[in-house]
């Protein structure tokens, strides 16, 4: 593998902090959700062949996606078989030839498969190549979808099944490719991170099997720069608007060297494609990135802030599906949750925050409901009304709790162990549940028990009440709910605050109904501060924010000082949120007043 070199231009200006409604509102209409067709096979079931490799070659006769593609398909039977089954959504095969000529073969538009006879046996283990004539059928309009808009004189393909896949399971095969793409002038077809139309010749990435392809086609500026990344962009896009998204991308190439290992290719390409796709891509070697986001922004606006949280995003999947890709849908957040993983902690190398890490936190425990949360490996997870507050934020979430469990130096060593492991491979939840048990012990499994494999979260509400009349201990009571077949367990973090400012840690054991805390001169408690379990506090009575065992004026204070506050905001804290209605106002100060007094 090559390692790329890295250019990180350090001399950016310093990160203000933008309003968090106006970079989200930009963020999240850029962030895929992600829809991986219910196509053949899922987990427990074995295609009968693996494709081995890929070759493409097509004529672009003009702004249009090609009339004819020729596929070369190597596949090795994995079992005895006389013919194979495509998945074929998207082409219509005119031809089929292999070995030993032209072959017998059904091409059914309405189910979108392709069924080669071989005419003879191919014996387990034993290749073959198969040659297919198509026509793309596509449907590439202004409203086709994120993976296909032709529009503007854009045209770029990310759609499983425009080329052929496996019926049984279409993701579960990597393969080595190489693309032969023609187009005249003024359209440059772009791929594997590099130009396709410098004459007819076969080019791939480097030695790095894909599992998806994406290609994009337009009257491109090329424009080249020092380093592994290039851009492709409409002429009216300056060499300075490249230039900003080339170092958002740089920023996170050299974070995430650092965390999982050399970028993985030898190129990375910056490709715009229509602003109707709405969304931005991550194909392998090639971030598609709708023209809307080169415009050159000014540091510390929310749109730039955005932005560099797509791009970030989009470099992580360079990683986490494309170096380690997933074939079922119920893995998908070892996509999404780990490409945003990434961009969270990227965003802390350049904000010196963890206010990315504590948004994607809060969008999905304020979002999340007994209905509609769902377990994040659930096969339909995809098609979940929730898939993007699920497999993206509590998949960085979940990352970041065990990145806290574990400490940065243990955690940040097992996932490049992971990344190590499986390099080029297919993974899946339970390949990553057994890698992160041997890095970090068999607590894990625990932790995946409850967290991962299991929808939802418990809301505590707390208790507190001076003990005796030294006031040195606190008894706390936690109750949770909803009621599970077993409850949360485990230690819950506690921060104690003494009059003077200072702070001291203690814990508390989250499955105990009532448990004393020894507090000293402890003035008030607070739960579980940096979000390491996923829950949400509810003081008992409300207005006891401060977690000492009275409404008084310091919760007052406090509430006073939230005024304004709604979620996603990366300092919510639902202990202020005294009437727990998603917004800190009057409401809540006049709740607090009512209980002014209040002690247990």
């Amino acid at each position: 593998m090559k390692a790329a070199a890295l250019l990180l231009i350090w001399a950016l200006p310093a990160w203000a902090a933008p309003d968090v409604a106006a970079v989200e509102a930009v963020r999240l209409a850029r962030l895929h959700r992600p829809v991986l067709r219910s196509v053949g096979a899922r987990k427990g079931q074995i295609p009968t062949y693996d494709i081995l490799s890929l070759n493409v070659s097509a004529d672009f006769p003009g702004r249009t996606p090609p009339v004819m593609v020729t596929f070369s398909v190597r596949i090795e039977a994995e079992e005895d078989i006389d013919e194979v089954e495509f998945a074929a959504p998207f082409f219509v095969a005119e031809q089929v030839l292999s070995e030993d000529g032209p072959v017998e073969f059904i091409a059914d538009e309405a189910e979108g498969t392709l069924t080669v006879f071989f005419g003879r046996t191919l014996t387990a283990r034993a290749e073959a190549e198969i040659v297919i004539d198509a026509t793309l059928t596509l449907p590439c309009g202004v409203d086709a979808g994120p993976g296909c808009v032709n529009e503007g004189g854009l045209l770029h393909i990310l759609a499983d099944g425009w080329y052929p896949m496996n019926r049984r399971a279409p993701l579960a095969d990597r393969f080595s490719y190489a693309l032969d793409m023609r187009a005249p002038e003024p359209l440059v077809p772009s791929g594997t991170g590099e130009r396709l139309s410098i004459g007819p010749r076969w080019q791939t990435a480097s030695g790095i099997d894909a599992s998806t392809l994406g290609l994009a086609v337009g009257a491109y500026t090329f424009i080249d720069r020092p380093g592994p990344i290039e851009a492709f962009a409409p002429p009216d896009v300056t060499a300075a608007d490249a230039e900003q998204l080339a170092q958002m991308a740089e920023q996170a190439m050299h974070v995430y060297a650092d965390l999982f290992g050399p970028y993985p290719f030898d190129r990375l390409a910056l490709t715009a494609i229509s602003d109707r796709a709405g969304v931005a891509l991550g194909p392998q070697a090639n971030l598609l990135l709708p023209v809307g986001l080169w415009p050159t922004t000014p540091p510390g606006s929310a749109q730039n802030a955005a932005n560099r949280m797509v791009v970030h995003h989009e470099v992580g999947h360079q990683y986490f599906f494309n170096l380690l890709a997933i074939a079922n849908p119920g893995d998908t957040w070892l996509s999404e949750g780990f490409a945003e993983y990434a961009s969270t902690r990227a965003s802390e190398v350049v904000t010196g925050t963890r206010d990315h890490a504590r948004l994607n936190y809060w969008h999905y425990v304020l979002a999340a409901t007994p209905t509609d949360d769902f377990a994040i490996d659930t096969p339909s997870s995809p098609q979940q009304p929730l898939a993007r507050e699920v497999l993206y934020f509590k998949g960085s979430a979940l990352l970041w709790q065990l990145h806290d469990r574990y400490g940065r130096e243990a955690f940040d060593a097992a996932l490049r162990a992971y990344v190590e492991q499986f390099s080029g491979r297919i993974v899946t939840t339970d390949l990553l549940e057994t890698s992160l048990a041997a890095s970090l012990g068999p607590e894990v499994t625990d932790f995946f028990d409850q967290w991962v494999h299991l929808a939802g979260f418990p809301t505590l509400t707390v208790s507190v009440r001076r003990a005796n009349e030294s006031r040195r201990d606190l008894t706390v009571g936690i109750a949770q709910s909803p009621a599970r077949r077993r409850p949360w367990s485990g230690p819950l973090p506690v921060v104690i605050h003494a009059p003077d400012g200072t702070t001291r840690p203690a814990a508390l054991e989250a499955s105990a109904d009532v448990q004393a805390l020894r507090v000293e001169d402890g003035q008030w408690i607070e739960i579980d501060p940096e979000l390491t379990w996923f829950r949400r506090i509810r003081p008992e009575p409300a207005g006891d924010v401060n977690l000492d065992g009275v409404v008084d004026g310091l919760d007052l204070l406090d509430v006073h000082a939230a005024l304004g506050r709604e979620p996603p905001d990366p300092a919510w804290d639902d202990r202020v949120d005294v009437n727990d209605d998603g917004r800190i106002d009057g409401a809540d100060v006049d709740r607090l007043l009512q209980q002014f007094g209040q002690a247990n």
